[in-house]
Formats: structure tokens, C-alpha cells, sequence
């Protein structure tokens, strides 16, 4: 049954919610509005009734020059207290009371308790990321999505970064490889980590698992 009373305004696309254990609904999407209030771009904590958590604040921008879309949180996952966040910005702030604007590349994490950006973790795509899934064990992110390099490493479609600070790729891996015949469409849109296995899928026929 519809609950009519969780109704809060967005003037953009909502591309994925995430539930954390104190009771907040993350909301990444597209816009740069929620229910009105400032510095809601691209993500936002909601409460059971639809309103903006007090105290929580997170907000992204996208203005390079070179790419005139907006801002856009496009996954969303939780590990050991942190907010993970991927997508197309390059700019994020937050805080219950907000701080520097900190420059990263695409992808971020924010304290759980009031959105503020760690500083110490900023790995660096070249391209956009679709979505991303921290492991169980909080060892480590995996992400996909259009980029073809991670902090000037070569890593095409699907990357590993650990979430210690510096966000460094994982080494040893071995190298993602998408379908015969995909040419362009190589892009990757889903990753999944569990049980010691990641599975990837995305564009041009592509379901694989690694160990």
C-alpha cells in the first residue's frame, strides 16, 4: 500500500537509495533540490517521513569545464561507518556544518553521522562511474562505469581500490574482459562482491564472475 505521507520534492532523477542501520534513506541521483533546502545536490538523507535529516548535509558539483553535465550520484553502498558514493562530480561538500569544498574524482565517502567528505580518501576515475559495492570484509571498492584508468593505473570498465586512505588500486589483478565484438559498449553497469566471488554486468552481452 502506498504511504501518501513520504513525499519529498526532487527536481531530478533519483538513481539509487540506500537504507543504513541508524535509520536514514540516502537518496543519489541527479538533481540539485530537496524539499527546497540548499546544498542537496546529488544526494541526501531523508527520514521515514520524507524530510531532511537535521544535522546531515552532503552536496556534489560537476564543473569541469570539459563536461557541461550535472552533477549526478549514481551508486551508493555503506561499510564501517562511511557513506560510499559514485557517479559523474567532481566536487563534493557536507557536514552538519559545511565544510571546504574538497576536489575528487568521481567518487567519495561521507561519515554515516553528518555527511562530512573524508579528505583521505579521493581515488581518481577518468570517466563516469555507474555503480559501485564495497566488500563485506571493508577492504576494498569495486566499481564500474566508463572510465578507462584509476589513479593514472590502467584499469578499463572495472577497477579495485581499497578503502585505506589514499584509495590505491588493488595490485595483482587481473584485468577485466568484456565481450568479442562489443566494441564501444563495453561499458560496464553492475558489480557484486560476495563470498569471495565479484560479479560484473553491464553493456554488449557481458555477465562474468572472478574470483
Amino acid at each position: 500500500e502506498w504511504i501518501p505521507s513520504f513525499r519529498p520534492v526532487l527536481n531530478g532523477p533519483v538513481w539509487d537509495l540506500l537504507a543504513t542501520p541508524d535509520g536514514k534513506l540516502i537518496v543519489g541521483g541527479e538533481f540539485t533540490s530537496v524539499n527546497g533546502a540548499a546544498n542537496t545536490s546529488g544526494i541526501a538523507a531523508l527520514d521515514a517521513t520524507g524530510q531532511l535529516v537535521s544535522g546531515w548535509r552532503t552536496s556534489v558539483t560537476n564543473p569541469t569545464a570539459t563536461n557541461p553535465l550535472g552533477p549526478q550520484v549514481k551508486s551508493l553502498d555503506f561499510q564501517d561507518g562511511f557513506v560510499y558514493l559514485g557517479g559523474r562530480f567532481t566536487r563534493i561538500t557536507g557536514g552538519s556544518t559545511l565544510g571546504t569544498q574538497v576536489t575528487v574524482g568521481r567518487a567519495a565517502r561521507v561519515r554515516l553521522s553528518d555527511g562530512r567528505p573524508d579528505g583521505t580518501w579521493k581515488p581518481t576515475f577518468d570517466g563516469a562511474i555507474i555503480e559501485l559495492d564495497v566488500s563485506d570484509e571493508g577492504d576494498r571498492v569495486n566499481a564500474v562505469g566508463y572510465f578507462n584508468s584509476v589513479n593514472s593505473v590502467a584499469s578499463a570498465r572495472f577497477a579495485v581500490v581499497t578503502t585505506a586512505a589514499g584509495a590505491a588500486v588493488v595490485p595483482g589483478l587481473a584485468p577485466f574482459v568484456h565481450a568479442t565484438g562489443s566494441g564501444t559498449k563495453n561499458y560496464q553497469q553492475i558489480v557484486k562482491e560476495y563470498d569471495g566471488a565479484v560479479w560484473v554486468g553491464g553493456s554488449q552481452h557481458i555477465l562474468s564472475k572472478y574470483n
